[in-house]
């Protein structure tokens, strides 16, 4: 897994968000910038975020608060996740204290201020599944309600726990699910991997629930039996096969139901 990082961007200028009811201006790949309507802004301060992690765990839910480090109140700030560095939401953003969600062109899962000078608020957001990877919070905002004076734009990014990320890369073996819906057994072929590959099985929140041996340069069929670990049938739900040989990765998503 790749190092994970964290890139905060401050800028001091060509940021207009002069009320709360602009939306759609994070700056996320898709939208139209930073800019909407007239330049306000105060003199000192800037706007911080806290709570979103360097490194998440598929499926669980972060709460981030935007709050500002001296300087005027924070009269908006617009904010959404993306995958990667394209415009595709990665998760899910739900309101929180002071925030409201909105959906506009370029921005379909974005959260801002309800009202106008706002000292901080919160929101909640909700990771993506395991096998999106690396995402970005981008967030722009500004205080005050004066002409001129900081702007604040951060991009935050975090790296997926627990899945591996080279999906996209070429796995020197052909790999495929049978089924991806399951009640007994799930069928895995694996056609002549050109060294030993690893299979894991992962649940919803990235965590190992049962590792399979798969041998070198043989084409083969796995019937696994559901089982973890301990012996212990999975629970229904949603679950993730990784496929690993020769240093790349693939991802396979099924879902197991009741007998």
């Amino acid at each position: 897994m790749r190092l994970n990082t964290v890139l905060a961007l401050f800028a001091a200028a060509s940021l207009c968000l002069a009320s709360a009811s602009f939306t759609g201006y994070s700056g996320a790949p898709g939208t139209t910038g930073t800019c909407a309507g007239f330049c306000h802004g105060s003199t000192g301060g800037t706007i911080t975020v806290g709570g979103f992690p360097t490194s998440y765990t598929p499926g669980q839910a972060y709460v981030i608060t935007v709050a500002h480090n001296g300087g005027s109140s924070i009269d908006n700030f617009n904010a959404s996740v993306r995958a990667g560095s394209g415009p595709t939401n990665a998760g899910a953003i739900t309101a929180g204290t002071n925030t409201a969600v909105y959906s506009v062109s370029g921005e379909t899962n974005g959260v801002h201020f309800t009202t106008a000078g706002q000292a901080s608020g919160t929101f909640t957001w909700t990771a993506p599944d395991p096998g999106v990877g690396q995402v970005k919070l981008y967030l722009a905002g500004h205080q005050g309600a004066t002409t001129g004076g900081p702007n604040t734009v951060t991009v935050l990014t975090s790296d997926g726990a627990g899945v591996a990320e080279t999906e996209g890369r070429r796995v020197p073996a052909s790999f495929r699910l049978e089924q991806t819906v399951v009640s007994s057994h799930l069928v895995l072929r694996i056609d002549n991997p050109r060294s030993a590959a690893r299979v894991r099985i992962l649940d919803r929140g990235g965590r190992v629930v049962a590792r399979l041996a798969v041998s070198a340069g043989a084409n083969q069929t796995i019937a696994w039996p559901l089982l973890d670990g301990r012996g212990r049938r999975l629970t229904a739900g949603a679950y993730y096969v990784t496929f690993s040989a020769s240093g790349a990765s693939r991802v396979a998503k099924f879902t197991v139901t009741s007998r």
